[in-house]
């Protein structure tokens, strides 16, 4: 259960974030080159609509997995995966000051890069950690 509980409220969560990107006033424009829609979502987060959509589908899969053990366990793994990479891969412009050739197209340093690898960490653990052996048990 605890498993299923993850992707419905990561899934929530990511949803609330993709949408707030599309929200007036909530995204502060920096002149930045990051495309349409692109700036700092509530003045922290490098956002453009591009990455707002992926994670609005992020989180509607997780809303979507939430119906099923397996779907959960897949979307858990899946999310852990992408997101530590993607924060791993963001921290290289932040720590070590590499110019990102994606980040025209979706801004992944700032806090973004901290953000995305704390959610990759927290889906890692419960898609091949304890909650992972406990819903193969079930």
């Amino acid at each position: 259960m605890a498993l299923r509980r993850f992707a419905l409220i990561f899934g929530i969560i990511y949803v609330l974030i993709g949408l707030a990107g599309f929200i007036p006033g909530l995204v502060y424009d920096a002149g930045n080159n990051w495309g349409p829609g692109g700036g700092y979502l509530l003045q922290a987060f490098e956002v453009n609509y591009l990455h707002d959509v992926v994670h609005l589908l992020i989180g509607a899969w997780g809303i979507w997995a939430y119906a099923a053990a397996p779907r959960a366990l897949t979307y858990a793994r899946f999310v852990g995966i992408l997101y530590t990479v993607l924060g791993l891969y963001g921290l290289l412009n932040v720590a070590g000051g590499v110019d990102l050739p994606t980040e025209s197209i979706i801004p992944l340093g700032s806090l973004d890069a901290i953000l995305h690898l704390a959610s990759g960490v927290v889906a890692l653990f419960f898609g091949f950690g304890p909650p992972a052996r406990a819903a193969r048990t079930a």
